[in-house]
């Protein structure tokens, strides 16, 4: 059974933000990544303090980093959350019928889910618990915008199970082939559907946009092609396919 999303807020905590922060960091292998080097950026963070330290020495230096900011902008994010309800509350119903068009489904009953206000800039989802963050700074519609990107995730992999019920979880998650496939089939997603008129203009990462394929085609543009010549089922397995036939690219847009 398949049921409605609805969204609610809540402002994330202090000790649940430096953990999700820190997560970013956690490998050294991938610590100069290409969200890891963005959040580092955003918060004046210095990489080459975090290589070389257990998960514990790195969280240390994020709390130290981070705390101050989060203190100075907990009433910000408390005043943001009822905003954020309202707006979603007033678009909730056309996200819903969208939502039962593109996956072909009919909603039954009310599903719960957390959208956490927070400092962070890079805002991931939780799959195991129905959640995913928001930047407090966004506007509304932004905000929309991401909570509208993510419901398409939790929706999208629920007919990823029942297709390939074989795939491990683990998969959904970067730096999966099936996770990097999740985040492009946004764009054809949203571009072929009404989210297109109240979505950002790029609503999949921006460099996808930028991202050549073979040499020649645009990556976003080969999607759309091929979401728009397909049905869902038969677009999640010739996409999966076309990445995995390009190990080169996957390399590279995993990064």
């Amino acid at each position: 059974m398949y049921k409605k999303p609805q969204v609610i807020f809540e402002v994330k905590s202090l000790a649940d933000t430096i953990n999700i922060m820190t997560s970013f960091f956690e490998d050294d292998s991938t610590i100069e990544g290409r969200f890891a080097t963005a959040l580092a950026q955003n918060f004046n963070i210095d990489i080459s303090t975090l290589k070389g330290k257990s998960k514990l020495g790195k969280m240390k230096v994020i709390k130290e980093c981070i705390t101050p900011i989060y203190n100075d902008n907990l009433l910000a994010m408390q005043e943001k959350v009822k905003e954020l309800e309202d707006y979603w509350n007033q678009n909730s119903n056309l996200v819903c019928t969208e939502l039962e068009k593109i996956f072909r489904i009919k909603f039954q009953g009310t599903e719960y889910y957390t959208a956490y206000v927070n400092i962070n800039t890079i805002c991931p989802r939780y799959l195991n618990d129905q959640s995913f963050d928001v930047n407090f700074r966004n506007s509304k519609e932004d905000v929309l915008s991401t909570c509208i990107h993510e419901l398409i995730h939790f929706y999208w992999f629920m007919i990823w199970k029942e297709n390939y019920p074989e795939c491990p979880t683990e998969n959904f998650e970067a730096p999966h082939t099936e996770w990097l496939l999740s985040e492009i089939a946004i764009d054809p997603i949203v571009y072929f559907s009404e989210f297109r008129n109240i979505m950002r203009e790029k609503p999949a990462y921006n460099y996808f946009y930028d991202t050549k394929i073979w040499d020649t085609e645009n990556l976003i543009d080969v999607f759309r092609k091929l979401y728009k010549a397909n049905t869902l089922d038969n677009f999640m397995d010739r996409g999966l396919k076309l990445l995995n036939n390009n190990p080169e690219l996957v390399k590279e847009l995993v990064k």
